[in-house]
C-alpha cells in the first residue's frame, strides 16, 4: 500500500475553508426543484413553533438514564423534510435555537440520513448490518468533512460512495490504517473518535455529542425477530430494524437523533423493555389563522420578487377557501397558491386547477373509490371518524367498524394528523375523482351517493353535508343560516360521535363525558361526567311541536329543533343522572360573545311560556373560550370542541370573523 508521496503537502483542516454546512448537511436528501421549497430552504421555519419547542424540551431531557430518541410520524406533504432540514442548519426563530445543536452545526458533528435514496440500499440490507449502520455514516462523513486535508497526522480522502465505505482502498498508509482500525468500532466508541477529530480540526473542547437527523425511515420498520436480553431463556421476541438501529445509540453519550417518516413501526410496544424511550410527535396541518397566513405571504413574497411583478390577496374570501380546500396541508396548501399565483381567470377555474395538481401529488386519494381495497362500508367509517372529534390513540389501531388500521391509512396519504390524535380525511378531493374510462375487472368506481346512504343508514337521520361545510358557500349565506349550520354540525357529531364509540365499546349507555371530550381543567367537566347517553335512534328532527326539555317519552335519539324556526331550544338531549331520566336543553349561539344575563336566565326556563319550571340542565353552545361558570355555575358553557371536527369548527370561526367585518 503506497504512503503520500514526498512531494505532495497535505494541508491541515481549515474550517473557514472546507466546512460549508449549508451545503455539506444532506448529502443523501434529493435536491428539491420546487421554487417555494428552494426558497423556504432560505428562511425560517414557519409555523411549526410548538414542535420545536417540544423537539428541544426532550433534548434538554437527554440525561435521563434511557436514551431518547425522537420520531415525527406523519403523512406525506407535511413538511417533515424541511423541518429536519431547518432543524439541522438551526434555521427556527432565536429564542427556539437549541445550543446542543448548534454546537453540533459549528463543529461539523451534524449526520443525516435519507431512506430513501439511493445509498439505501447498502445502508441496511440484513440485520447484522444495523450495528455497523451509524459507525459507517461517521466514517462518511468525516471523510467529507476533512477531503484532502489533515487532522491528526491522517490524511483524509473523500469516499464518495456510502456503501463504500467497507472495503474502500485508500492511497495514503495512515488514512487507510484508520479506516480500518474504525470499522471495526462500535457506535458508542465511533462516536468519541468522532468528537476527538472535530475537537482537533476545530480547535475547541467540546463534549457535545453528533445530531443524527434521519429521514423517511418507515422503510426500516419491518418486523423482525432477535433473541430479548430481558428474558433469561433467552425468548424470541418481534423487534423492527428502527427499533435495533435506535438502541445502538443508547450509551454514554446519548446523541441527538431525530427520524422522520409516515410510520413509526408500533415501536413504543417494541421498545417498553429495552434502553430506550422514543418520543412520538406527530407533524400536523396548520392549524392557526397566522401559520397559514404567514406562509401564504411569504410564498407570494417569493414569486413577486422571482417574476418582478406583484400580486395581493385581497379577496379574503377567495383566499380562506383556498386555505380550506387545501385542508391546511403544507403541500396542498403549496399546490392552491400555485393555483391561485398563476392564473388571473375566476375562481371556479382556479378551484379547478387546484384539484387536478392535487389529485395528480397524491395519487392514492385519486385511486380511492376504485380501490379494492377499500369498500363502502370503509370509506363510510373513515369519513365518520374523521368527521368528529375522533381521538386515536394507537395508529396501529382499526378505524371503528373496519379491519383498517389507521397506520395504513398515514402512510397512503388519506389520513393527515390535524392536532390531539385526530386526522382529517380530504373527502372534497376524493369527490372530485372521475370515474376512469376502464376499470380493472372484480373492481367498481363506488360513487358519493352510495358512501353518504351508507352513512345514513348508520346513523338515522345524518346528512354528511351536516358534518362538512365549503367555506365559498358559507360566504354568501347569511348570519342566521350560519347559526342553524353550526347548531346542526354540533348535534350531527354527537349522534356520530355516540355510533363510533358505540362500536369500540360495545354497548348502548355511554357516559357523555366519552362524547364531548373537554380537557381536566375545563370548567363544565364536572357537569358533563354526571350524565350517559344513548343515542341509538341517531337524529330526530320533530314533525309537529318543538321538543321541549319537560317533554314526556323523547326517543333515544339527539332531538334538533332545527326546523322550528321559534324553538325555545335548538337541541334537546335525553339523558340518564343517577338512574333518572334527565333532559338536558342546548341553546346555541355562533357568537363569541355570550349573550346578556336576561337571555340566558330566559333559556334556564323550559319552555317561552315562562313560569317557575326551569330546565333540569343548560348546554351553551357559542364560539367563544371564556367560560363563564361563576355567573352560572350549573350550565356547561362549550364550543363544539370535543365532539365537532377542529377544520369544520375553525372555518365557522373565521367566517363569523369575515362577516362581522363586513355587517
Amino acid at each position: 500500500m503506497l504512503g503520500v508521496p514526498m512531494d505532495v503537502d497535505i494541508p491541515s483542516f481549515d474550517p473557514s475553508l472546507n466546512y460549508t454546512p449549508q451545503f455539506d448537511l444532506f448529502p443523501f436528501f434529493e435536491s428539491v426543484s420546487d421554487g417555494y421549497m428552494k426558497y423556504f430552504d432560505s428562511n425560517a421555519l414557519l409555523g411549526r413553533d410548538k414542535i420545536i419547542q417540544e423537539i428541544n424540551d426532550i433534548i434538554g431531557r437527554r440525561q435521563l438514564d434511557k436514551y431518547q430518541p425522537i420520531i415525527i410520524s406523519t403523512s406525506r406533504g407535511m413538511g417533515k423534510t424541511f423541518l429536519m432540514k431547518c432543524v439541522g442548519n438551526q434555521k427556527v426563530k432565536e429564542q427556539l435555537k437549541c445550543g446542543l445543536i448548534g454546537d453540533a452545526l459549528k463543529y461539523g458533528r451534524i449526520l443525516s440520513f435519507d431512506f430513501a435514496s439511493a445509498a439505501a440500499e447498502t445502508a441496511i440490507p440484513i440485520q447484522k448490518d444495523i450495528r455497523t449502520f451509524f459507525t459507517r455514516l461517521m466514517i462518511y462523513f468525516l471523510c467529507r468533512l476533512f477531503n484532502g486535508t489533515m487532522v491528526d497526522g491522517i490524511e483524509f480522502e473523500l469516499v464518495s460512495q456510502f456503501g463504500e465505505i467497507v472495503g474502500f482502498h485508500a492511497k495514503q498508509v495512515a488514512f487507510q490504517t484508520w479506516l480500518d482500525t474504525s470499522n471495526r468500532l462500535n457506535a458508542e466508541d465511533m462516536m468519541t473518535e468522532y468528537i476527538r477529530l472535530t475537537n482537533i480540526a476545530f480547535k475547541t473542547q467540546c463534549d457535545s455529542p453528533p445530531v443524527f437527523l434521519l429521514d423517511e425511515i418507515q422503510g426500516l420498520c419491518k418486523p423482525t425477530k432477535v433473541q430479548s436480553a430481558f428474558n433469561t431463556n433467552n425468548e424470541i421476541v418481534c423487534h423492527s430494524f428502527l427499533s435495533l438501529l435506535l438502541t445502538q445509540l443508547a450509551g454514554k453519550h446519548k446523541p441527538v437523533c431525530i427520524c422522520t417518516g409516515t410510520n413509526n413501526g408500533s415501536i413504543l410496544s417494541i421498545t417498553e423493555k429495552s434502553k430506550i424511550i422514543p418520543n412520538i410527535i406527530s407533524l400536523t396541518t396548520f392549524n392557526e389563522e397566522t401559520e397559514y397566513t404567514l406562509f401564504w405571504t411569504q410564498m407570494t413574497e417569493y414569486l413577486d420578487s422571482k417574476k418582478k411583478i406583484a400580486k395581493n390577496f385581497e379577496n379574503d374570501s377567495l383566499f380562506k377557501s383556498l386555505v380550506f380546500a387545501s385542508y391546511q396541508i403544507p403541500r396542498l396548501l403549496v399546490l392552491a397558491h400555485a393555483a391561485w399565483y398563476e392564473t388571473d381567470r375566476n375562481g371556479e377555474f382556479i378551484f379547478q386547477k387546484y384539484e387536478e395538481s392535487a389529485l395528480t401529488y397524491y395519487e392514492e386519494m385519486a385511486s380511492l373509490l376504485t380501490s379494492k381495497n377499500f369498500s363502502v362500508n370503509d370509506i363510510s367509517h373513515i369519513l365518520l371518524s374523521c368527521s368528529v372529534h375522533w381521538r386515536v390513540g394507537n395508529v396501529d389501531d382499526t378505524v371503528p367498524g373496519t379491519e383498517i388500521k389507521w397506520n395504513s391509512l398515514i402512510q397512503l396519504s388519506l389520513v393527515f394528523p390535524i392536532f390531539d390524535g385526530c386526522y382529517v380525511f380530504p373527502f372534497n378531493l376524493i369527490w372530485r375523482t372521475r370515474t376512469p374510462a376502464s376499470i380493472e375487472e372484480g373492481t367498481y368506481h363506488k360513487t358519493r351517493t352510495e358512501i353518504e346512504d351508507r352513512c345514513s343508514s348508520l346513523i338515522k337521520g345524518l346528512r354528511i353535508e351536516d358534518l362538512f361545510h365549503s367555506y365559498d358557500k358559507l360566504c354568501s349565506d347569511s348570519l342566521y343560516e350560519i347559526g342553524i349550520y353550526y347548531e346542526t354540525l354540533f348535534a350531527s357529531s354527537l349522534a356520530v360521535k355516540y355510533y363510533l364509540k358505540g362500536i369500540v365499546m360495545g354497548q348502548k349507555s355511554i357516559d357523555l363525558l366519552k362524547i364531548i371530550n373537554v380537557n381536566t381543567t375545563h370548567s363544565a367537566r364536572k357537569i358533563l361526567e354526571k350524565y350517559t347517553v344513548d343515542f341509538s335512534d341517531g337524529i330526530f328532527l320533530p314533525d309537529e311541536k318543538e321538543a321541549l326539555s319537560s317533554s314526556n317519552n323523547l326517543p333515544k335519539a339527539v332531538i334538533h329543533n332545527k326546523e322550528k324556526h321559534n324553538a325555545h331550544h335548538d337541541i334537546i338531549l335525553p339523558a340518564i343522572l343517577n338512574g333518572t331520566q334527565v333532559n338536558i336543553a342546548v341553546q346555541c349561539k355562533a357568537s363569541f360573545d355570550l349573550s346578556q344575563k336576561k337571555t340566558i336566565e330566559n333559556q334556564l326556563l323550559a319552555s317561552k311560556e315562562g313560569g317557575a319550571q326551569s330546565v333540569q340542565q343548560l348546554f351553551w353552545l357559542y364560539l367563544g373560550e371564556e367560560n363563564r361558570e361563576k355567573q352560572y355555575p350549573d350550565v356547561a358553557f362549550l364550543n363544539g370542541s370535543g365532539c365537532c371536527n377542529g377544520l369544520s369548527l375553525n372555518l365557522f370561526q373565521l367566517l363569523k370573523k369575515l362577516k362581522l367585518k363586513v355587517v
